[in-house]
């Protein structure tokens, strides 16, 4: 049993974070599609990203020496139910008689089947709750996933050893698909004080259409980034014939506004010459690299068409 503990208590220290980390992403496209974050339905994905992580945690664990590992540690094992011969024979349980039943608690390969079973168990269960899966279906993803469990043992986790480190078992696959279809039968039993994936898509839906106070700063705060992240761009030029020209341009500009500053929702149009940097003369302007004649502006949320028939017609002015 401590084969399998050991793997949890690991995940159970590792993985809470990283699930979290996992779930920012789902928590992201649910806010998008329904308008809304429903905890439940986000402790619901969190506790199916934990739980996936944390079996596969226990397929990998424990890692042993890379010394260690021959080509004789493991091979693949294909005879069907060979583990419960193996627990007749070690066992020593007799049918007829009851009292050799709790032989099979102190029995290795007895456990070894009831973890491969409870491994995939919740795997139906939120197939079947949350995904609306099938029957059929769970069967064959308890398969598949069983299947990946095998051969990431087989490959030696994916060529880190050189040879298996653990046997490829038909009987493993038949367990934990047996797991993952028992999971889905108890699904009602588990689940039903939790409501159904039909009415939390509801409640979603419901939810995204009222407009609370925490969902206007969210867009502001958004619209704020969106706005911000364009007009930020700041675009400068020179025009010849030095401050005189520049502030005729700037006389002449009817939608830009002349501002001592840029980067606004507006389109912001100024000459350093004439403002930030007045306080110098030419010689000190030359100096530190302003021309008398440059123009600095950055685009707002105006048409664009709108704003270049503007700047033309200050050029044409000069």
């Amino acid at each position: 049993m401590e084969v399998y503990l050991k793997p949890i208590i690991s995940a159970c220290y590792v993985f809470p974070i990283l699930a979290v980390i996992f779930t920012i992403p789902y928590i992201l496209y649910e806010y998008h599609k329904y308008g809304s974050i429903l905890i439940l339905r986000t402790g619901i994905v969190y506790t199916f990203i934990f739980y996936m992580l944390t079996s596969y945690f226990m397929t990998v664990l424990p890692l042993p020496p890379r010394s260690s590992v021959t080509p004789d540690t493991a091979s693949v094992l294909l005879v069907p139910f060979d583990a419960i011969r193996r627990i007749i024979t070690t066992a020593n349980v007799t049918l007829s008689q009851p009292s050799t039943y709790v032989n099979l608690f102190k029995c290795f390969d007895f456990w070894q089947v009831a973890f491969n079973i409870l491994l995939l168990f919740p795997f139906g269960v939120y197939l079947r709750y949350y995904f609306k899966r099938p029957w059929w279906q769970v069967l064959i993803f308890s398969f598949g996933y069983s299947l990946f469990f095998e051969l990431t043992q087989i490959s030696g986790l994916y060529g880190i050893y050189r040879y298996p480190y653990r046997y490829f078992e038909v009987d493993d696959l038949i367990c934990n698909t047996l797991g993952g279809v028992l999971g889905y039968v108890c699904t009602p039993l588990i689940v039903f004080m939790l409501p159904k994936r039909d009415r939390l898509d509801e409640a979603a839906y419901k939810r995204g259409q009222i407009v609370s106070e925490f969902r206007r700063g969210v867009a502001w705060i958004i619209d704020m980034v969106i706005i911000m992240i364009p007009v930020c761009g700041v675009v400068s030029f020179e025009i010849k014939g030095g401050k005189e020209a520049a502030e005729k341009f700037l006389k002449n500009l009817k939608l830009a506004a002349i501002e001592t500053h840029v980067a606004d929702a507006k389109t912001c149009c100024l000459n350093p010459a004439t403002s930030t940097h007045r306080q110098m003369n030419d010689e000190q302007l030359a100096a530190a690299g302003v021309p008398a004649g440059l123009i600095r502006i950055s685009c707002g949320l105006e048409d664009k068409n709108d704003l270049i028939a503007d700047i033309a017609q200050a050029l044409d002015a000069i």
